[in-house]
């Protein structure tokens, strides 16, 4: 009976009026409390968002990406629009990032030969490339990584002269680079406004040719085509260089990609003394105006746009 008559009084006192009004009023207030905390967290948001925003655009830097696009360029002076780029992409919008690039006829051939690692050598660590290693590839019949047989002679030449000849598979792709090489901007059709998922299809073909262009300057240099492989090694750092407006780090990163690759018959042709005294002079300079870091904060700047966006 005192347990009931105790549970009882307990039932009664809780559900009450008077108790619930009490913990509808502490529940109200709570609730104000809450919300007013919110709303002056999101006015000092804002307001130091706003003082941030005032602050840096005061000092010159962009935080709009509209601000940070490469501006429009005539179709003459742009790189993007030579054959190989314009009949390959599509350059007005709307954008379809899932849209993949009909590559046309003239890539076809830059999948036929698939550089491979094992014998690029690594001028970091010292180590040449082996044009014995590839002279064997190419010959071979199993070459499972290649799409199709590339270019060879009937009897082995020497090293250099058998990766010449396979890579003219590339030929028409790198004469075409190198007819656009004096064109001194790159507009490519990336679609900013989709912000991190826009499409980037010019990256991975550019690294590709730097690749073959490596291969054969480095051929050429061990048949003494100095001057050959100068043109090659240029035409690399031009296409390393060409896409230096794009305010995206992926783009930055490809480009020190490419200038690694390209360095690599630098390295060998002064190793080697092959190169003559304006050729060194016109690495020298090439590589004196260099300036990662501020590419670096440039490519920042975008990322940083990217992200407010987002």
């Amino acid at each position: 009976d005192w347990l009931l008559s105790t549970f009882s009084k307990l039932f009664d006192w809780l559900f009450s009026w008077r108790t619930i009004r009490r913990l509808l009023i502490t529940s109200a207030v709570v609730v104000t409390l809450i919300v007013l905390f919110y709303t002056v967290e999101l006015v000092r948001g804002k307001w130091a968002w706003d003082k941030y925003v005032a602050e840096t655009e005061a000092r010159g830097e962009p935080l709009d990406i509209a601000a940070l696009i490469p501006p429009p360029v005539p179709d003459d002076e742009n790189f993007a629009m030579i054959p190989l780029f314009r009949d390959s992409f599509k350059f007005k919008p709307p954008f379809d990032s899932l849209d993949q690039p009909d590559w046309g006829p003239y890539f076809e051939a830059s999948k036929k030969v698939r550089l491979l690692p094992r014998f690029d050598g690594n001028w970091i660590k010292g180590e040449r490339i082996d044009l014995s290693g590839w002279q064997k590839y190419y010959r071979s019949e199993d070459k499972p990584e290649a799409d199709e047989k590339v270019p060879t002679s009937e009897n082995p030449q020497s090293p250099a002269e058998d990766v010449l000849l396979a890579l003219t598979v590339r030929k028409d792709v790198l004469d075409q680079l190198k007819g656009g090489s004096h064109r001194r901007y790159a507009r490519f059709p990336i679609d900013y406004n989709a912000n991190f998922a826009a499409v980037l299809p010019h990256l991975k073909p550019m690294k590709d040719a730097t690749l073959t262009l490596k291969q054969r300057a480095l051929a050429h240099l061990a048949l003494g085509n100095v001057n050959l492989a100068h043109q090659d090694v240029m035409l690399g750092f031009y296409l390393r260089d060409v896409i230096e407006s794009e305010p995206l780090l992926i783009s930055l990163v490809l480009r020190i990609a490419e200038h690694s690759i390209m360095i690599h018959p630098v390295w060998e042709g002064i190793a080697d003394g092959k190169w003559n005294e304006n050729q060194l002079k016109e690495f020298q300079e090439l590589f004196e105006g260099d300036n990662w870091l501020a590419d670096f904060k440039q490519t920042m700047r975008g990322e940083r746009a990217f992200s407010i966006i987002a």
